[in-house]
């Protein structure tokens, strides 16, 4: 396993992924696991993203030779088969989607599905579903649970190999991209007229965990705000019909979630301009300065309730509840 150093060491500056624009302000400079990269925020559009990045080369190599040692922990989740029940959060996402249009007889692409819930209960109501998924561990487990997958990239497939889509979703997929306007090109040129491209990312404005040694990481490139989301998908011709900016609870993650319909027409992306910036910057000072006053102690605290709970379960033992920051938790 190379260390931090490696993945790190050569960087290239780039301009804004949203509007282009070269001038910035640095917002931190640390990230999660030590592998420290600078990230800025554009003083024209408030778009959040890393700055200067690891070579194309060499953060694709990145998910290739040690995204495992890093997030190993996710990659060997159960098979789809094994959940016998729709999960509360897969649920939430279906009705959102219906919302806009029915799901059944949809044909629906998924990009990075991992372990394959939302394809399994997808197919389970009505749709035709297909996987992009470059990880072999997680198409393994898409094989297990009979999911049509194919192993590959993003920039792998194309609408006359695959066809084109009602629905592409990606979830927690979009900030990991080197470059997010090629991701959201591609995507438009596999959906169809009208189609739906459903996203979830985490919202930069509310923070999980430690700022800067937690939310901020080597594999989010990118980090959106309900207005950057939908500017840049804007920029691609999609047109929000939906948005959920999460709740306001810090020990769980507040993801935002769009669903945007395929359009004929892009927008300009310099939509926010500098009064967000300002925004964006007190909602950074304000976590960090709260998480001085408190939260660290009742992050740690979590972490070990949620750690012994593991311990137990794992041990056949029996689990209690104990409480701790205002709301209950399980451990032994």
């Amino acid at each position: 396993m190379k260390d931090a150093f490696f993945w790190t060491s050569t960087t290239e500056a780039r301009p804004c992924p949203l509007c282009g624009r070269r001038e910035h302000t640095v917002v931190s400079e640390r990230m999660q696991h030590s592998l420290d990269l600078v990230t800025v925020i554009c003083n024209e559009c408030s778009f959040v993203f890393t700055n200067p990045l690891p070579a194309r080369e060499t953060y694709e190599r990145f998910y290739r030779d040690a995204y495992a040692d890093y997030y190993g922990h996710i990659t060997t989740p159960p098979p789809a088969t094994t959940v016998t029940q729709e999960p509360a959060d897969l649920r939430a996402k279906f009705e959102r989607i219906e919302r806009v249009r029915p799901l059944k007889g949809s044909r629906v692409l998924e990009l990075g599905p991992g372990q394959g819930l939302f394809l399994w209960w997808a197919q389970h109501r009505g749709c035709s579903v297909l996987g992009i998924e470059p990880s072999p561990k997680f198409c393994s487990v898409l094989a297990q649970a009979g999911l049509p997958h194919l192993q590959c990239s993003l920039d792998g497939v194309d609408a006359v190999t695959v066809g084109q889509f009602d629905i592409i979703a990606m979830f927690h997929v979009l900030e990991h991209f080197f470059d997010p306007n090629e991701a959201l090109s591609q995507c438009r040129s596999l959906l169809a007229p009208r189609g739906l491209l459903a996203v979830e990312v985490p919202n930069i404005l509310k923070p999980f965990g430690s700022l800067d040694r937690y939310f901020l990481r080597y594999v989010h490139p990118s980090s959106f705000s309900p207005t950057t989301l939908e500017a840049v998908l804007a920029k691609h011709g999609f047109r929000s019909v939906h948005t959920d900016e999460g709740g306001n609870d810090w020990r769980s993650p507040q993801n935002l979630f769009v669903i945007a319909e395929n359009q004929n027409d892009v927008s300009d992306p310099s939509l926010s301009g500098p009064g967000e910036v300002a925004q964006v910057l007190h909602a950074f000072q304000d976590y960090r300065r709260r998480w001085r006053r408190g939260l660290v102690l009742k992050w740690q605290a979590r972490r070990l309730a949620l750690l012994l709970k593991r311990s137990a379960m794992k041990a056949g033992r029996p689990v209690k509840r104990v409480i701790f920051g205002g709301r209950g938790r399980s451990t032994a």
